[in-house]
């Protein structure tokens, strides 16, 4: 939730005005590493730059994309109180892998798994 209100403050307060839990959202696409939630192009893509490059970051930066690659969606869905099933539909409608991994490891390179256990400790 921290990350997504960094990158995204607008959709992260649309979240929370709506009641719609990030959770119940992204939960499934890091459960199951995206395996049935993106088209099956698009998570062989996710799987061969995470077992390349050996860093569940990309796992995060994917996430970050597809919020970057819908935004307009997603902002005009909170709009309407279409935000949970706009937020759900999000993984199964991308449909360039290319562009979608593009967007998710230079878009969001910044983003490292040091970096993340370093600004987002786990808690005990």
């Amino acid at each position: 939730q921290a990350l997504l209100a960094e990158r995204f403050p607008r959709v992260s307060a649309a979240l929370e005005k709506t009641g719609t839990p990030l959770g119940a959202v992204a939960t499934p696409w890091f459960l199951c590493i995206y395996v049935n939630q993106l088209p099956w192009e698009c998570a062989l893509r996710v799987w061969d730059v995470l077992l390349f490059e050996r860093t569940r970051a990309v796992l995060f930066q994917t996430a970050l994309a597809l919020v970057d690659l819908n935004l307009q969606r997603i902002l005009a869905s909170a709009v309407e109180d279409r935000l949970m099933e706009t937020m759900v539909t999000l993984a199964p409608g991308a449909f360039d892998g290319s562009g979608l991994l593009a967007v998710a490891t230079s878009g969001f390179a910044d983003i490292t798994w040091e970096r993340l256990l370093h600004d987002y400790p786990v808690p005990d």
